[in-house]
């Protein structure tokens, strides 16, 4: 196999990304489900090899209203396969009195949950594959041209190298116009572009033991569309602002005593119509987003000390897009925002499927 990577170290969202391994939130189909619990095994493993790079912390959602904290506890009932368990606020408030603000109705655990820093990982990942037999790593080869010719596929690269093989998999992330642009023009696959920060490190007493999220985050994951009470809360009007941002509120610490990530926002955008608005950041929602999260954890206040926007590609009506575009050719992107927990998974199933076709 040979592995042609554009950029290296690798940008973009393989490493602008909160790291958040997520899998029983995720899922939107029994397919989708079995791909994300192979992720988190493929994490477990390399966790057990690289214990400093993949941690199992957990997830903590909180609620500041009842119907919200009513979905969380029917979550829990039907999530006790996943060890879900709904909290109190008084065990919430003593077993977090300095992370959690006091003001939450209720909670839910998820405490299955890992969490890497995509920016240590990813490279020991790449080492480790590109050390076993058969495999050849190529770091900052652009790829410009793709073709079935002769039998097989023929690449070209920026360089003026050749690649020749049987099959290819051309993985494009956010990018769609370097290969095949037309066939992504008619994808009808979206361009998301949210804002992202790392906020300075938080005193001693105050530390994210887990992955936090807020209320709004029930309406983003669908998980909980299976509880009774969800079609009530998805019926309730969010603030402006935060409907218009497509808000919601996650937190991270990918290494102990270290910043906090803090996101997101969501716009959505064609394809074609992106770059316009790739250079500009909105930074009212950035300070909502700020707001919010020191309601949330009771902090006095956050100091920005690093802030991007981040780019990455969805299709509105399906979990992730692939097109086959002859019998040797396979593009797949527009995982959403769930590359770092499905594509594991994802892979696999891809690559024992093409394995098993015939040409």
């Amino acid at each position: 196999m040979v592995w042609l990577e554009r950029h290296w170290p690798q940008q973009g969202a393989s490493v602008q990304n909160f790291g958040m391994i997520m899998p029983d939130l995720l899922a939107s189909s029994a397919s989708e489900a079995r791909m994300l619990r192979t992720s988190q095994q493929y994490y477990q493993e390399w966790g057990e090899q690289y214990p400093h790079l993949v941690r199992k912390c957990g997830a903590l959602v909180v609620a500041r209203t009842e119907l919200e904290d009513q979905v969380l506890k029917e979550y829990a009932e039907i999530g006790q396969r996943h060890q879900a368990s709904h909290l109190s606020p008084k065990t919430i408030h003593n077993a977090y009195p300095n992370t959690v603000s006091k003001d939450v109705v209720g909670g839910l655990l998820l405490p299955n949950h890992l969490g890497v820093n995509a920016q240590v990982l990813l490279p020991a990942m790449v080492d480790h594959l590109a050390s076993l037999p058969r495999v050849s790593f190529r770091a900052n080869e652009l790829v410009v041209d793709a073709r079935t010719e002769m039998g097989g596929v023929k690449l070209k690269t920026a360089k003026g190298g050749v690649v020749r093989g049987d099959r290819v998999v051309v993985c494009s992330g956010s990018e769609v116009q370097s290969l095949f642009p037309g066939v992504l023009a008619e994808s009808g696959l979206e361009a998301v572009k949210l804002n992202m920060m790392e906020v300075t490190p938080q005193p001693p007493e105050r530390q994210l033991p887990f992955h936090l999220m807020g209320g709004w985050s029930l309406r983003r994951y669908p998980a909980f569309q299976q509880c009774a009470s969800y079609s009530q809360l998805s019926q309730e009007p969010l603030p402006s602002d935060v409907q218009a941002g497509g808000l919601h509120v996650l937190m991270t610490q990918p290494q102990t005593k270290g910043p906090w990530l803090l996101g997101d926002s969501h716009h959505f955008y064609p394809l074609q119509g992106a770059a316009a608005d790739a250079n500009w950041r909105d930074h009212k929602l950035d300070q909502r987003l700020l707001e919010e999260a020191q309601r949330m954890t009771g902090a006095a206040g956050f100091s920005v000390q690093r802030s991007w926007t981040g780019w990455y590609l969805r299709h509105p009506r399906q979990p992730w897009w692939l097109q086959n575009v002859d019998e040797r050719t396979t593009l797949v992107t527009g995982l959403s925002g769930r590359g770092m927990t499905l594509a594991p998974g994802l892979a696999q199933n891809l690559l024992n499927e093409l394995l098993e076709a015939p040409y």
